[in-house]
């Protein structure tokens, strides 16, 4: 496809994600292509203003720009200078930058095709490289995972074994940890919400200094752009050890929460809260206590927000390990049906679900009628509901 339209037009924009394979497809589009010669300018090349000469001189040539190679003062010299008639231009762009490409080669009037990359293998090729793996006696390639996340896999089983990896084995700081958070918890992190945690933080050196890792997006409704990360599976891991290992892990987590609620984005800050969302976060036999420790550092912000009080009580379901914290659950669901009763909104009626399973939970651990009966009481309100 992609050599058929470049015989048609001036210019092809390669883009994707990173290891979504934009420079092996450069390399075999030049392969196929050997009717032009070819000039590669590569990630790591610096940027030669003497290349506009070379655009204008050389005739049936390929000029090819692998991503990071253009800034935008780069992309608009290459852009602005006179290609040869017989000669085509080929730009790789991340997801990232792709945009703005877009927006000078179309502004110049170039007549280009776009070839978007997927940062997956697809069945075909998943096969193939599942073959070669097979035949080496190594672990298998999963449909749908990217290159980095399966890079990640074998790091994980395989690292003793192997150097330490100057991408997945690094240091971060609290402020760097309070970025990550917010993309494992969102699945990307809003530059408007960076700067409400951390007004100060440096963005671009974050994600230029794990550029493997990270990428900046734009978002469609044209707002602030994102960072995102090309591996979740490292992401959970990287967030979930930290959680684990560091006492400071629940100061930073009700800092992140109280800052977001503090700038006005609420929707975020109680999305944060959530249990399922802290659960998720956390990793190892400590986290429910991690979870605790935040809701009772963040009380103050939220303890009038019958949401945080459901949640706490949805915590002690989860993690209780003893009549008394169950108990304590108990209390947290009936403050939060008494707060809501003459609403009986969604709140409520959660909070009576809770309560039921509250009661089965303890019953289950005391054998007391009153917990049955609590537990019939709650369960049938909740079922009528539902009915």
């Amino acid at each position: 496809e992609a050599a058929k339209e470049l015989r048609r037009k001036e210019c092809i924009l390669v883009t994707g994600r990173r290891f979504s394979g934009k420079t092996l497809f450069l390399f075999q589009l030049i392969e196929l292509l050997k009717e032009y010669g070819a000039t590669f300018y590569g990630s790591t090349d610096t940027f030669e203003p003497s290349v506009k000469k070379l655009l204008r001189s050389l005739e049936n040539h390929l000029f090819v720009f692998d991503s990071a190679h253009l800034n935008a003062t780069g992309l608009d010299e290459v852009l602005h200078a006179t290609l040869h008639g017989t000669s085509k231009l080929i730009l790789c762009a991340s997801s990232g930058d792709a945009e703005i490409f877009r927006f000078r080669l179309e502004a110049k009037g170039i007549k280009f095709h776009e070839i978007n990359l997927p940062n997956v293998l697809d069945k075909i090729e998943s096969k193939g490289f599942n073959e070669s793996l097979a035949l080496g006696g190594l672990p298998l390639y999963q449909p749908r995972e990217n290159l980095l996340t399966f890079a990640f896999r074998y790091y994980g089983e395989f690292g003793a074994k192997l150097k330490i990896s100057s991408i997945f084995s690094k240091q971060f700081s609290d402020d760097e940890i309070s970025v990550l958070i917010l993309i494992a918890a969102f699945g990307k992190a809003e530059f408007r919400h960076i700067e409400s945690i951390r007004k100060y933080f440096d963005i671009s050196k974050f994600v230029n200094d794990n550029d493997r890792l990270l990428e900046i997006e734009p978002t469609i409704s044209g707002g602030t752009a994102v960072i995102i990360c090309n591996s979740t599976a490292w992401l959970l891991k990287t967030v979930g050890d930290f959680i684990r290992r560091n006492s400071s892990a629940v100061d930073l987590m009700a800092n992140i929460i109280e800052s977001l609620a503090k700038n006005g984005f609420t929707g975020a800050s109680r999305n944060l809260i959530s249990f399922d969302k802290l659960n998720e976060l956390g990793s190892g036999d400590n986290v429910h206590k991690f979870i605790r420790n935040v809701y009772s550092k963040i009380a103050p912000t939220y303890h009038a927000d019958t949401h945080y009080w459901l949640q706490r009580a949805k915590s002690e379901l989860i993690s209780a390990k003893n009549i008394r914290e169950l108990e304590e659950g108990m209390g947290y669901a009936s403050k939060v049906r008494l707060d809501t009763e003459q609403l009986k909104n969604q709140t409520y009626f959660s909070a009576t679900l809770v309560m039921a399973q509250l009661h089965a939970r303890a019953y289950k651990l005391s054998k007391d009628d009153d917990h049955l009966v609590g537990f019939l009481n709650s369960g049938l309100e909740s079922l009528r509901n539902y009915e």
